[in-house]
């Protein structure tokens, strides 16, 4: 696999409900030369981990056939999310 790098950008709070208990935290670009991926979102679940959600095919995403690359963007956004906002649970 060639190797990809990649920065995140825009960590943006966020605030909304999903149908699945989950909710968006905040949401970031990633940008990843040449490309560059709009509106992924840190959603908490209801067990209160984060995740990260790349964007889909209805919403404007692009997408990414590399699985290990998916992974990396979401470790990362998670990461970065933590760094800005703290743990992320709110008092």
């Amino acid at each position: 696999m060639t190797e990809v790098t990649f920065e995140i950008i825009k960590m943006r709070p966020a605030s909304g409900m999903l149908e699945s208990g989950s909710e968006i935290v905040a949401t970031f670009d990633v940008d990843a030369f040449p490309f560059r991926i709009w509106h992924v979102q840190v959603r908490r679940r209801p067990s209160g981990e984060l995740v990260a959600a790349l964007p889909g095919r209805t919403n404007g995403g692009i997408s990414i056939a590399s699985p290990e690359l998916i992974e990396a963007i979401r470790a990362e956004g998670v990461a970065v999310y933590k760094e800005t906002f703290g743990d992320g649970q709110r008092t």
